[in-house]
Formats: C-alpha cells, structure tokens, sequence
C-alpha cells in the first residue's frame, strides 16, 4: 500500500502502468554532469552511469562556427560603433572650429565697424545761446567738431512749453568747423530768467549711422546733456 510521504515512479508495459519505484522524501537524488547520477535511499545507494553520445566532426565544426561567428559578430558591432562615436567627435570638432571662426569673424566685424564710425562720428556741440526780449525769441548756436552731419529733426522733450522752428529742406548738413546752424524758438509769455525746457536734434552721418544730442535751457542758456547712438 502507497504512504503519502511516498513517490510512485510508474512505467507502461504491454500489460498497462505498472510500479516500477517508490521513494520515500528522505531519499536524495543527485544528478551528476560528468556523466553519472546517483540515487540515495536511506536503505541503499544506487548509482547510474549516463553517457553523452559523442558528438561528430561536422557538428563540432559547426559548433565552432556558430562560436566564431559570433565573435566577429561581437568585433563588428564594436567596430561599427567605434566609427560612429570617431565621426560624431570628429564632426563635434568641426562644429567648435567653424563656431569659433564664426565668433572670430563677429568680433573683427564689429571691430571693423566701430572703425568706421568713429572715423565718420560727428560731435555735436553748442558755442552759445540767447534771447532777444523784445521779440520773444531764444536761440542756441549748434556747431560740428567732427565729422560731416545731416539734421533730420528738432523735437522738444519736456519743461516750460516753447514753440521750436524747424528747418525747411531735407537732411540739412552740419559741416565740420564751418559756421554752425541755429536753433530758434519763440517763448511767449514765459519768464527768461525762469523758463527750463528740454529739446533734441536728431541727425546721421556719411554712413547712415543716426544719432541724437539733448540739449537743455535753463538760466538764459542753453547746454549739451549727453549725445546717443541710435
């Protein structure tokens, strides 16, 4: 009769299944990969020779093949790879050259037209300014120490309110150390001595670049505040 801590090994015949071995769970079975397995029963020790059939010379040849394959499979890809990480840092290289050439060519650029323009730069200053009380009128002398200008225009910023003139014609020119263009502008009822107001001139030079100078009137006299670059 079979227990429940027994194992049934059973084997087909011509007569049906029948018992070929029990095991208790005490038995131990080792399974040996140099060719040998041993069953352990607390009552005896079996042991069993098992033999791998011996491989042929085709099979091991294709068994080397197989391995060698993938060897150079294995060389490829790092190959492949090698190449691929060379041209990407070859092609990094070359981006760092042509964005250093390019911030070179930048810089002389900026350099090369810094040059320019001060070689062209007008400076814009005032010599004198005044009032004629009887007809209500101050004026404020404009002269050129540098370069060759063109006034585009007189606008007024801020203060006491005056009326500016504005000269008639386009691109009226401010020649360099050759008499000066004057500015007038009628005050009204305003006081002289009291009046403050702001205005700016606007003009370019031989080369377009544009530029603006502030003048200000305060104590029956006209100053230049600061001249920009447009």
């Amino acid at each position: 009769m079979i227990k429940q801590n027994q194992i049934v090994v059973l084997q087909n015949t011509k007569e049906g299944l029948v018992i070929d071995t029990v095991y208790n769970q005490n038995d131990t079975l080792y399974i040996d990969f140099f060719n040998k397995t041993t069953i352990e029963i607390p009552s005896k020790r079996l042991e069993v020779n098992t033999y791998l059939p011996e491989k042929g010379g085709l099979e091991i040849f294709s068994l080397w093949a197989i391995i060698i394959g993938g060897i150079a499979g294995l060389i490829g890809a790092f190959v492949a790879f090698y190449q691929l990480f060379k041209k990407d840092t070859e092609k990094q290289i070359q981006l760092n050259e042509l964005k250093n050439q390019t911030e070179q060519l930048i810089k002389q650029n900026h350099l090369f037209e810094k040059r320019i323009r001060m070689s062209v730069r007008p400076l814009i200053w005032t010599n004198g300014s005044g009032i004629r009380p009887s007809e209500r009128e101050f004026h404020v002398d404009v002269d050129n120490m540098g370069q060759l200008a063109f006034l585009d225009s007189i606008d007024f910023l801020d203060g006491d309110t005056v009326e500016i003139s504005h000269w008639n014609g386009k691109y009226v020119p401010i020649e360099k150390e050759k008499g000066n263009i004057k500015i007038t502008g009628m005050y009204g009822g305003l006081d002289p001595e009291e009046m403050s107001f702001r205005f700016v001139i606007k003009y370019h030079d031989t080369e377009n670049y544009k530029y603006e100078t502030e003048f200000e009137w305060k104590n029956r006299h006209a100053r230049v505040v600061e001249t920009r670059e447009l």
